[in-house]
């Protein structure tokens, strides 16, 4: 009984969305020697994505019943989908965070860094987050380096993979 009111609740207040998207975004700051990375994605579309991977383990994402491993399973999934090379070289970034956006309280946004990170020449960004769940799933990718842009992509489960120069 429970579970259908908790259901019930989720769709009345979280109407599904129209469009299937996530934002990368990946800022390198050379003062720093950081790359640090903002992942927005829908909450209802990482849920069913998970949902369907890990044999019905559901997440309920910021709720009090939020599963004891959610943060590990959404940086799993992240490190899973998400991969950068800087200069040939394979980067694995540490897990921040989550949390809900404020704006969209049907989206969350997650973070990660890598630090220690000296200068570079090229990136190359595969992104294929939810794209076995939703055909028509659109990732966009924005780098900058020290706030200036220096890519923009849109990608998708056919187009995933860009090599940015610095």
């Amino acid at each position: 009984m429970t579970q259908i009111l908790y259901t019930i609740l989720l769709l009345i207040s979280n109407p599904a969305h129209e469009f299937h998207m996530s934002k990368t975004d990946i800022h390198y700051k050379s003062d720093q020697k950081s790359i640090q990375f903002s992942v927005f994605l829908f909450i209802d579309d990482f849920e069913e994505t998970i949902l369907l991977q890990q044999d019905g383990t559901e997440l309920k994402l910021f709720t009090d019943y939020e599963s004891a491993s959610a943060d590990s399973i959404i940086y799993n999934y992240i490190s899973d989908r998400l991969s950068i090379e800087v200069d040939d070289l394979i980067i694995s970034p540490d897990y921040i965070g989550k949390e809900l956006d404020e704006k969209d309280l049907q989206g969350m946004w997650i973070y990660l860094e890598v630090n220690d990170q000296n200068t570079f020449s090229t990136m190359s960004v595969s992104n294929s987050l939810l794209t076995e769940s939703f055909s028509d799933q659109r990732n966009i990718i924005n780098v900058l380096v020290d706030k200036k842009r220096k890519a923009y992509h849109i990608l998708d489960k056919n187009d995933f993979l860009k090599e940015i120069n610095i």
